[in-house]
């Protein structure tokens, strides 16, 4: 299943694009990857993006660390199928392959760095043995430093035909838009603040930020009568020791 979503999410640029790429993928059956560091927000996006985003049923698969080829084949069959017994990579990879030929499915593959690069190829082939019976399936992998991996292989890397890029949060817009969704008193803090926190607490960190939201609503200096406040010098002292920044 995937996971929870937050009660809110930002309208940022990699969160908007997250649904076209996600679309495009449904539509030409082929395969795309949210690339990015961890906290940037690539499971929330794809998340958000594939239950928007229909004509297919999508499946989520997290293979487990250090997967084997088989280890990652199983992961997906157990993903599809709802199953797994014990099955050799081959029987899972034909089986896969019928089911997934039938275009009903569409697969998320998160946190696809554990299987490394030999599974990605594995992920590819199946993905190309698909037309053998009917049509290919719409693939989105979710990692980090994917276009590293893949740099010394054309063969999977030319297959990604399109790329979400996931960063620490750096564009002013950005920034603004984040603080707006996640509190209201962020909502009326200077961009000048904002920036401050960004800089010194959360490190450009879109879970870290999530994180520093929570804590407001206990601060002293916020109360539930009134217009909000700005986040304030003492207020961002406060934050900074509960969160444990230095």
């Amino acid at each position: 299943m995937f996971p929870t979503l937050p009660t809110t999410v930002a309208n940022l640029l990699a969160v908007t694009q997250s649904e076209t790429v996600a679309r495009m993928t449904v539509d030409f059956r082929d395969i795309a990857c949210f690339n990015g560091a961890p906290g940037t927000g690539k499971t929330t996006a794809v998340t958000l993006a594939t239950q928007k985003v229909g004509g297919v049923t999508w499946k989520y698969c997290i293979p487990p660390q250090r997967a084997s080829t088989k280890g990652a084949m199983l992961a997906l069959y157990e993903s599809v199928f709802g199953w797994c017994g014990p099955l050799s990579e081959r029987e899972a990879t034909d089986a896969l392959a019928r089911r997934l030929s039938e275009g009903d499915l569409g697969v998320v593959i998160d946190e696809v760095h554990h299987v490394g690069l030999l599974g990605m190829q594995q992920y590819r082939h199946l993905w190309d043995r698909t037309c053998i019976y009917d049509e290919r399936f719409p693939m989105i992998f979710v990692g980090c430093n994917v276009r590293e991996t893949l740099a010394r292989a054309d063969e999977v890397r030319t297959r990604i035909a399109r790329w979400v890029l996931f960063d620490h949060i750096q564009h002013p817009d950005d920034l603004v838009t984040l603080a707006h969704e996640l509190h209201p008193r962020l909502a009326v803090t200077s961009e000048s603040v904002l920036e401050r926190i960004n800089e010194n607490i959360t490190d450009g960190n879109i879970r870290a930020w999530y994180q520093f939201a929570k804590h407001i609503d206990y601060l002293p200096t916020t109360t539930g009568k009134g217009k909000p406040k700005p986040i304030k010098g003492e207020d961002i002292r406060r934050l900074q020791n509960l969160l444990g920044a230095r």
